[in-house]
């Protein structure tokens, strides 16, 4: 049991964003529940292809460009034997609270796939493109692993968003009650002023100018 908190406690702090030194704070988290589930997604190289995907949403109350991404996931229905061949990860649009259109896609051939206990592994990815959420716009993320079935690989079950997820398995779309385990981090933004704003701001700094100036005639 320790030994397995202690693994835990480690993951854990990779899902905070601390893997490969990164600096950067985490923007967004839903932690792992506690409970032993995990939902396929999964492309198979042999005869299933793409079978099975799994997305969740979210939304940030700053614009922020994301730079990592980090996640927990199992193998089951079947051991695992040379583990994941690389992972897919994608940022979608919403559409009527579903996935939309694809905003971003990321292909990862090592997701620093570390042992949590049993079967579950925790993950994390640099992104070698970053992606710019903006701020109170609801986007969902994907994560698909590709690899050989059996054994087969989900996405583990997480707490601390709305409480949904979506699946798309074997050609049917259908909502998850739960939600999924990751987290990201990034580096919030600031907007660009705009035009009308600036305009204003100069009026005003000449406005001060004037004021100066005829006060010094005085």
């Amino acid at each position: 049991m320790k030994t397995w908190i202690a693994a835990l406690c480690t993951s854990l702090t990779l899902l905070a964003g601390v893997a490969h030194g990164s600096a950067n704070p985490v923007v967004y988290q839903q932690g792992p529940s506690g409970a032993p589930n995990a939902y396929a997604s999964q492309f198979d190289t042999g005869a299933n292809g793409d079978f099975s995907k799994v997305y969740d949403d979210f939304s940030l109350a700053v614009d922020t460009t994301i730079t990592d991404i980090h996640w927990f996931g199992q193998y089951f229905s079947g051991s695992r034997t040379t583990g994941v061949d690389s992972f897919l990860i994608q940022f979608w649009s919403d559409s009527n609270a579903a996935p939309g259109s694809v905003l971003y896609a990321a292909t990862v051939s090592s997701a620093s796939e570390t042992l949590v206990s049993g079967d579950t592994y925790s993950y994390d990815v640099d992104l070698a493109n970053v992606f710019l959420a903006q701020a109170g716009t609801t986007y969902w993320v994907s994560i698909q692993a590709t690899m050989l079935f059996p054994p087969q690989w989900g996405w583990s079950e997480g707490t601390g968003g709305n409480g949904t997820a979506v699946q798309d398995f074997v050609g049917t779309r259908s909502a998850i009650g739960f939600d999924m385990t990751f987290s990201l981090t990034g580096t919030p933004t600031s907007r660009l002023p705009e035009p009308a704003s600036v305009l204003l701001v100069g009026l005003a700094l000449t406005g001060v100018g004037f004021a100066r100036r005829a006060k010094a005639k005085r």
